[in-house]
C-alpha cells in the first residue's frame, strides 16, 4: 500500500503554492483589490488540485478493491 506521500507525488502543488503566496504578499502590502483576484485564481489552483487529488486516491483504492477480490459497492 502506498502513502499518502507517494500518492500525492505526481500532484503539483508549485501553481496552488504561487497564487497562496501572491495573496499573503498583498495582503502583507494592504493591497486588498489584489488580494481578492489572486483568491479567485487560489480558488481554482485548489479546485485543480482537489480533482487530480481525487483521481488519484480513487485509482489506489479501486487497486486495492480489485486487489482482494472486491468491485465497487461491495464495500
Amino acid at each position: 500500500m502506498k502513502t499518502f506521500e507517494e500518492l500525492t507525488y505526481f500532484v503539483d502543488t508549485k501553481e496552488y503554492m504561487k497564487a497562496y503566496n501572491k495573496v499573503a504578499e498583498s495582503i502583507d502590502n494592504a493591497e486588498l483589490d489584489k488580494a481578492k483576484n489572486y483568491l479567485s485564481l487560489l480558488k481554482l489552483r485548489e479546485q485543480e488540485l482537489i480533482k487530480r487529488m481525487d483521481y488519484e486516491l480513487r485509482t489506489e483504492r479501486e487497486m486495492i478493491a480489485s486487489g482482494i477480490g472486491l468491485k465497487e459497492g461491495e464495500y
